[in-house]
């Protein structure tokens, strides 16, 4: 299917109904959700989840786990960045991690890993990993070697959040424009906060 077919495609599925989803969605979206994120659950109201699976294919490591039907699926990890202000108020990136999956010969989001709880997060390469919505396989994540707890929680409402270190080659691995953004802007903010090499800034 070229880009012309899939445009009127997804031209086709607009409805008044879904204008109206979108409208209500937009003036009551959560804060911290990052404009990509919209996006994406803008076209889910359209009944699409259009990702171009090219982007995907042979760039980015599979990790298997087992569903909760006792189900082989493999896993393709993908960064999202999410804006958030520092203390002073100005924008910065927090990493995000979501996993997607082939479903019927499409590249779907099989969950969003890591969550944004809406504060800047100082230590490099290191998310909140939801838990609460991916607790079943976040072990088998875990003792796949690429990310570290770190021991370091945050409540959001009824539930502790770990804090969870990826490892720098992994994530480099992945969506790498994506993560060189996130890295660039991370360094580049703890330069001019600290006058320091980033070299030096360990946990």
């Amino acid at each position: 299917m070229n880009i012309d077919d899939k445009e009127k495609e997804t031209n086709d599925m607009i409805t008044a109904e879904d204008l109206v989803e979108q409208a209500v969605y937009m003036a009551n979206a959560p804060e911290g959700v990052s404009d990509a994120e919209k996006a994406e659950d803008m076209l889910s109201m359209l009944g699409a989840n259009i990702m171009d699976e090219t982007v995907y294919e042979d760039k980015s490591p599979t990790i298997r786990i087992k569903d909760i039907f006792d189900n082989d699926v493999d896993l393709i990890p993908d960064i999202v960045l999410h804006e958030v202000n520092d203390f002073m108020g100005e924008p910065q990136y927090n990493l995000g991690l979501r996993f997607l999956c082939e479903h019927n010969g499409s590249i779907e989001t099989y969950c969003n890993f890591t969550v944004n709880l809406g504060e800047f997060i100082g230590t490099k390469n290191c998310a909140y990993v939801d838990t609460d919505e991916c607790c079943y396989f976040a072990d088998t994540i875990l003792k796949s070697g690429v990310a570290q707890d770190t021991g370091l929680t945050k409540r959001n409402g009824h539930f502790d959040y770990p804090l969870w270190k990826f490892d720098e080659s992994f994530l480099e691995s992945l969506n790498s424009e994506q993560y060189q953004k996130y890295s660039d802007s991370f360094d580049e903010y703890m330069t001019e906060a600290f006058g320091e090499s980033i070299q030096d800034m360990r946990m």
